[in-house]
């Protein structure tokens, strides 16, 4: 017998996404003078995540606000704003290709971000507008993509009542056992995946990183981990760590 549980569409398909970038990488060296080479795949690309972009953030708008139903960008823009209003500074870091970048850094100015005003265009005007599907534009577009899935699966986790028992039950850990080996695991990722700075407090820098963690089954998991540069201990504290699967049932991503 087959069972099936709900799993996660939204990180999967960025995860596809996140891919086809890396596959593109192969012919297009990530460099500042081919940031306006454009392409059939580059427009896919831009298509394909600036649209899910919109249906996250819709998504993340929704569990905030239980009566939203606005598909306007602006409307969404100004009510994630009420809520993470630090999120146009955010800036990631994907050291595997020596960039950084700010996707959403027009949100400061209230203005439509370049990456999406140039997604629009080429979707509806794609015949004179063609050029936009650019590099640049699709570095940024999966950039935030990725920022508004940490955070939807970051207040999903708020809604979570026992994290111990998510913790254990999908990764077989417990912190006071596997404490240093989940560190040293966090920080190959931060090497191999990148990572976000969130916010910089009295307590110091914290930071998202997403990285594949192998439990002590040897399974492969995608886990969403939270940490901090604590400047007062001198450390690197782990603060949160969340299996991005089912509440309920165990969902194994195998890369």
């Amino acid at each position: 017998m087959v069972t099936y549980s709900n799993n996660n569409i939204y990180w999967n398909y960025f995860i596809s996404i996140e891919e086809d970038l890396f596959r593109l990488s192969r012919f297009i060296e990530f460099d500042k003078d081919n940031e306006n080479v454009f392409s059939i795949e580059l427009a896919r690309i831009l298509i394909s995540s600036s649209s899910e972009f919109e249906v996250v953030t819709r998504e993340l708008c929704k569990l905030k606000f239980s009566n939203f139903n606005s598909v306007k960008m602006k409307f969404i823009r100004d009510k994630l704003l009420s809520i993470i209003p630090d999120v146009c500074d955010l800036e990631i870091t994907v050291s595997r290709f020596g960039l950084n970048c700010k996707p959403l850094e027009n949100w400061k100015s209230n203005k439509d971000c370049e990456w999406w005003k140039s997604y629009d265009k080429v979707k509806h005007f794609r015949s004179t507008e063609y050029k936009k599907a650019n590099l640049i534009n699709v570095i940024n577009s999966i950039g935030a993509l990725y920022i508004v899935n940490l955070y939807y699966y970051n207040f999903l986790q708020e809604k979570d009542e026992n994290k111990s028992i998510l913790w254990q039950s999908i990764l077989g850990f417990t912190y006071e056992k596997d404490a240093p080996f989940v560190r040293k695991q966090i920080e190959e990722g931060v090497l191999k995946y990148g990572c976000i700075q969130s916010k910089t407090d009295k307590y110091g820098n914290h930071y998202y990183v997403v990285v594949l963690m192998i439990s002590h089954n040897n399974t492969k998991h995608r886990v969403l981990t939270t940490w901090i540069d604590d400047i007062e201990a001198k450390e690197t504290r782990l603060t949160t760590l969340y299996p991005l699967t089912d509440k309920e049932k165990k969902e194994v991503i195998i890369l």
